[in-house]
């Protein structure tokens, strides 16, 4: 017998039944989805999207809400990490050279004014606690820098 729980295991399921010939259930969450979707935005060059991100980040930042922007590898989150620091911008960034502090750092990202940049795969199976104050500026604000996988 085997048993776990996961948030992402699901888009595996197929493999982790031909391989270990394990089943996969869904268990619907508890809680309504309170997400919020914005229009994908699409730009013509590289430079346009990060001078948009930047300025994005910097009006979320004022109202103290925190923010995870995901990027799709370890050069992206070095990039932006590095804008964010050229606009003073204090941040924390996970990607795969922090997988020892990994949980650390994504389970900080729903503090007030807090701005963390993660690579698609980090911090993977932590929760991202958000205090009453959070939910109440909306929650953690979520950027992604590309289309992902």
């Amino acid at each position: 017998m085997l048993g776990g729980m996961s948030g992402t295991v699901h888009e595996v399921s197929h493999e982790l039944r031909r391989v270990y010939d394990l089943e996969v259930m869904r268990i619907p969450t508890h809680k309504k989805n309170q997400r919020t979707y914005s229009t994908p935005r699409f730009f013509i060059t590289e430079k346009d999207k990060w001078q948009y991100l930047i300025q994005r980040i910097k009006k979320i930042h004022e109202t103290g809400r925190p923010i995870l922007i995901g990027t799709r590898s370890v050069a992206a989150s070095e990039h932006l990490s590095q804008l964010l620091s050229d606009h003073a911008l204090t941040h924390s960034v996970l990607n795969a050279k922090q997988d020892k502090h990994e949980a650390d750092v994504i389970g900080k990202a729903g503090i007030l004014g807090q701005i963390t940049v993660a690579t698609n795969m980090a911090g993977r199976g932590t929760d991202i606690k958000l205090s009453e104050e959070v939910v109440k500026l909306g929650g953690l604000h979520v950027i992604l820098t590309e289309r992902h996988e």
